[in-house]
């Protein structure tokens, strides 16, 4: 009797705490959309209320003095008229748009958002978000800002969610802060009236002609992290803005086409021409290359028996002839099957000459004889690498990463400094081992980095020198610990454009590949180890990687296809 008396007690209790929880999803007073496909704002049906046990049809249609108001999923909402709102929820897969209409968004004293968007939020037709109240764009979400509309409201694009900005649109007085992807589509972006956009991820520029970040007499600032990087997707793309528009750049501006703005703010990222697989001559003006500490990022891409600017290797080309003593110029080779004494001319001012030499140098064991002489900067091919890369990975072991990686070769090597860095970019040394110097055999090592970060990822690289003093490096390995968990794949180059690498560290694991419609349109199932897939069969676009192993999710991230 004792038995079935807790049992059914237990069973009550559950029952109670289930009811209690369940009712606590909804106060007297909040709104939601009918469940049966939405409709217009301001149209009653469109809406049920909650009057503090059940869903009743709404008597009048929900504002800021409504409790949470929630788009359904499946449903849309279309609001163009001017009203005042708060606690906004759009649940994935539903659809909430502001046409022509002047929406507020108060603020409230709870914590959170006052916009949490996990579906579409559009903002279009001369439409305005104004007020006090935050919104939050999640993972999987978008926000579309198009036909001459603006965001004037301070915004997070969060890990895995999209803006995009389209028809001359942009935001207004207020701050974008981005910790997913940016798409810039077309016309002229704007950023009005001391506003900004601060890019912490990726934002990708799409248009294929001219086209120009612009402001007003209040000013605006594109501001690019550490972490940030601004892709310039098309070759026909010429970039510039109005004085009144600042960008810095901190992070990386990378791909093809033409890049001059007017006003620079701080100038110490890093300019790279082109992609890992495909080469361009990226032309760069205005004070982005006469102001700050920039680094020029080379890749020496595809085997040729006359390398030629553009098509075998990537080159930057300067509006002006510069003093290089404040820049960094660093060379990536992945054309080795060039004859030793190719040259190639990786920098050229389209007026004026070069002056001084690069505060550092970063050039692979086989490139050499740097010559910095009137408009040109060249480098020559020397000789074979003194060493050849094997196996590389990290895996957790504790509190602690280990790291083991294999030479298929050495000639003259002295050491390895392991490095590691917490955003994949700026890296530090934390320990050296000592090489085999001289064999034609494998050779396998270890190290332990025994305070890895706990909160968030590590990345490692190895950097190998010589007894000459030249130098190459490894592959970059990530790992995550406590709340971050392991990274199990790891992609690039992002963009893509014929093949992308996919170093896995796990067996059984499932790639999906998602179209922005939420299609399916590859399948990849991969073991330990690295792995190549072309992608020629994807139309150019943004896609979905979702990572499994078995039948569990693991990860995933947004892919550029070029």
């Amino acid at each position: 009797m004792k038995v079935k008396f807790t049992l059914f007690l237990t069973c009550f209790l559950l029952i109670l705490l289930t009811t209690s929880g369940s009712a606590s999803a909804q106060t007297a007073g909040d709104f939601r959309s009918n469940g049966t496909g939405g409709g217009d704002w301001q149209t009653i049906s469109s809406w049920q209320t909650f009057d503090g046990t059940t869903w009743q049809a709404a008597t009048v249609p929900p504002d800021a003095t409504s409790g949470v108001i929630t788009v359904r999923t499946g449903d849309s909402i279309n609001l163009a008229a001017a009203i005042n709102v708060d606690q906004v929820v759009v649940q994935a897969n539903a659809m909430l748009a502001f046409n022509g209409a002047t929406v507020t968004l108060n603020h409230t004293a709870s914590a959170g958002a006052d916009l949490e968007n996990f579906g579409r939020l559009y903002v279009r037709n001369n439409g305005f978000l104004i007020g006090a109240g935050t919104v939050n764009n999640n993972n999987g979400a978008l926000i579309k800002v198009e036909f001459t509309a603006t965001v004037n409201v301070t915004t997070s694009n969060l890990l895995g969610g999209e803006v995009r900005f389209s028809q001359t649109s942009g935001i207004d007085g207020a701050t974008l802060t981005n910790g997913g992807l940016i798409n810039w589509e077309d016309n002229p972006l704007y950023i009005l009236n001391g506003g900004s956009i601060v890019n912490n991820d990726s934002i990708a520029i799409l248009p294929t002609t001219s086209v120009s970040l612009n402001s007003n007499g209040g000013g605006g600032s594109l501001i690019n992290n550490a972490a940030g990087v601004i892709y310039l997707v098309n070759p026909g793309l010429v970039l510039t803005s109005v004085s009144t528009a600042t960008i810095s750049n901190n992070g990386t501006i990378r791909g093809f086409g033409s890049i001059n703005p007017t006003t620079i703010g701080s100038n110490t990222g890093t300019i790279i021409a082109g992609d890992d697989n495909n080469p361009t001559i990226l032309a760069v003006g205005g004070p982005l290359t006469t102001s700050g500490s920039p680094t020029y990022k080379i890749n020496l891409v595809s085997n040729s028996a006359t390398p030629t600017a553009g098509a075998s290797y990537s080159q930057v080309a300067l509006a002006n002839g510069v003093n290089l003593s404040t820049s960094t110029l660093t060379v990536l080779d992945n054309a080795t099957g060039d004859a030793i004494g190719a040259t190639y001319t990786v920098m050229t001012a389209t007026a004026g000459s070069f002056t001084g030499t690069f505060a550092t140098t970063n050039l692979p064991a086989n490139i050499g004889t740097l010559t910095v002489s009137g408009n040109t900067v060249t480098v020559t091919r020397t000789g074979t690498l003194p060493l050849t890369w094997g196996s590389f990975n990290v895996r957790a072991a504790g509190s602690q990463a280990v790291l083991n990686w294999t030479t298929l070769q050495e000639s003259n090597t002295d050491a390895f400094i392991i490095e590691r860095s917490s955003d994949g970019i700026s890296f530090s040394p934390i320990g050296t081992v000592k090489a085999s110097g001289n064999t034609s055999k494998t050779s396998a090592y270890t190290f332990t980095d025994a305070s890895p970060s706990l909160q968030g990822y590590n990345y490692y690289r190895l950097q190998q020198t010589d007894l000459d003093g030249k130098k190459s490096y490894s592959q970059i390995n990530v790992i995550g610990f406590g709340s971050k968990s392991a990274v199990y794949v790891q992609t690039s180059p992002n963009p893509v454009r014929d093949l992308l690498n996919i170093t896995v560290q796990a067996d059984n694991i499932m790639i999906g590949v998602t179209d922005m419609n939420g299609r399916t349109v590859k399948q990849l199932r991969l073991n330990r180890g690295f792995h190549q897939t072309p992608t020629n069969d994807l139309a150019p676009g943004v896609y979905q990687l979702t990572f499994y192993q078995g039948y569990n999710k693991i990860g995933g991230q947004q892919l550029i296809k070029f």
